[in-house]
This record gives structure tokens, sequence and C-alpha cells, in this order.
């Protein structure tokens, strides 16, 4: 019943864009590393920086025309690439990052219900709508399971 739920949620964020929707974005990146992009800001003390969003109505932005990298990120060697798909209610997607940053595995996370080019570029990835779904050094990991991220990290 809720996959159904979700399923006809993100239809319909998909395919009934809003009408002349815009709204600030916040970027920064926390203690760990990663990077946060969010319609509200993070808890004070952290260097924000604020990003205009284009009108829903305009045509999504090609990968190109994202943000700058972080500075920081590009000194630093990482020996993983991994970004992850996910929401702010899915227990799941918690537990994934949660995994990650335990074992200090930097990443780039994606909410799909924030972020509509999020959430088509998910589907083009072979992603189904559910919730995490993430790449992980080129390999598709659907839902979240130790024995799968460990897998597809190479952790032991």
């Amino acid at each position: 019943m809720l996959k159904t739920l979700t399923a006809i949620l993100l239809t319909l964020v998909l395919f009934f864009p809003a009408s002349q929707v815009s709204a600030d974005m916040y970027k920064w990146v926390d203690e760990n590393g990663v990077t946060h992009f969010s319609d509200t800001p993070p808890i004070s003390g952290q260097k924000v920086k604020t990003i205009k969003t284009p009108d829903y109505q305009e045509t999504s932005p090609k990968p190109a025309q994202q943000a700058e990298p972080d500075k920081r990120k590009q000194n630093k060697k990482s020996t993983h690439n991994v970004e992850i798909f996910t929401t702010s209610w899915c227990k799941y997607c918690k537990r994934a990052i949660a995994f990650l940053r335990t074992n200090h595995i930097k990443f780039k996370q994606h909410d799909i219900e924030k972020d509509l080019y999020a959430a088509k570029r998910m589907r083009a990835l072979g992603g189904t709508g559910g919730v995490p779904f993430a790449i992980i050094n080129g390999k598709k990991v659907p839902g979240f399971s130790t024995g799968a991220y460990k897998a597809a990290l190479g952790l032991r």
C-alpha cells in the first residue's frame, strides 16, 4: 500500500509540474565533507551558499549547468564515487546514510521530493522510484542492504 501511494505521489510530482514555483536553495558541506542541498538553511554555524533555482516551467538544467564543485573536495582524492537518491521520511535512506558516514565514505545526496531534476535523473539511471537508490562506483544499488553496500564499496 505504501509503495503504491509513493508511486502515485512521485508520478504526480514528475508529470504535473507546479506553475511558476521559485525558491531559494541552500548548499553547504557538513563536518564529514558531505554536500547538502536543501530548501531550508542549515543549523547556524555552517557556511552557506544560496542558490537561485529556475522556475519549474523552464527546461531542466543540463549537468554542465550545475553549481561549481566544492573546492575542498577537489583537493582530496576519494577512492569511492557514491551518489544516493533519498527522501526525508525514508528510514532506509537514513540507515544508508548512517552506514556511509560510519564508514567515512563521502557521498552526494539528492532528495527526489525536493529536487525535480534529481527525480528525473534517478529514473534515467534506472531507478524505479523506490528509495534509497545509490550509484556506488558505477554500480546501481536499489534499496539498502549492508551486504550490497559493502560489496559495491569493496569493504569486508
